[in-house]
């Protein structure tokens, strides 16, 4: 299941990576990642802390723990079980969360990617974007045309960004299912983004 959600991020993170390029007609193949360098890190930038608030020291995106986005309660109020997992590639810091409903198809995971250098336009995606608000922010929802990723992108600058991403752990799960799980999500983390 942490591998499903490492290729959703992985889908994401390509498509951010090759957001400025000339687009080219057919979508993103999970698996397949910028040929930079991706190695994952187990102990991303920032503060760790479970407590929530502030996230670093100042107002820029470099300074965001994606780990200490969901605070205590949001993960109470979204049903999150088990630790955050961290991780960190070269053009974002990211962290999961699992939310077990009890059966593989009920269950699914929560992404909450940092982007310093790449805004809101700069999400790729192969499937609907829909432009929205969370809180006072501009943001976009977005779902792959495979209906099995639905992510939310809010924007901290017009050149940074925050993504709450979501997937079924066993599979598809219906986007009408899905994107309003993550959509709260991303309501619950709008508040705590410098």
């Amino acid at each position: 299941m942490r591998i499903r959600a490492c290729v959703v991020f992985a889908v994401l993170v390509f498509a951010a990576a090759t957001g400025c390029s000339t687009e080219t007609a057919g979508r993103a193949v999970p698996g397949v990642v910028d040929s930079g360098d991706p190695e994952p890190s187990t102990t991303p930038t920032g503060s760790t802390s479970e407590s929530g608030g502030p996230t670093g020291s100042g107002d820029s995106a470099d300074t965001i723990d994606p780990c200490a986005l969901f605070t205590s309660e949001t993960k109470a109020a979204l049903g999150v079980t088990g630790p955050a997992k961290p991780d960190e590639t070269r053009i974002a810091r990211l962290c999961q969360w699992k939310v077990d409903k009890g059966s593989i198809a009920d269950s699914y995971n929560f992404t909450v990617a940092v982007f310093p250098e790449l805004g809101i336009d700069q999400l790729v995606v192969d499937g609907e974007k829909t432009s929205i608000s969370v809180g006072s922010r501009r943001a976009v929802q977005a779902i792959t045309q495979l209906d099995d990723i639905c992510v939310v992108s809010i924007e901290l600058t017009a050149t940074s960004r925050v993504d709450v991403s979501g997937i079924g752990t066993g599979g598809t799960m219906e986007p009408a299912v899905l994107c309003p799980k993550v959509l709260d999500a991303a309501k619950l983390v709008e508040p705590e983004l410098p």
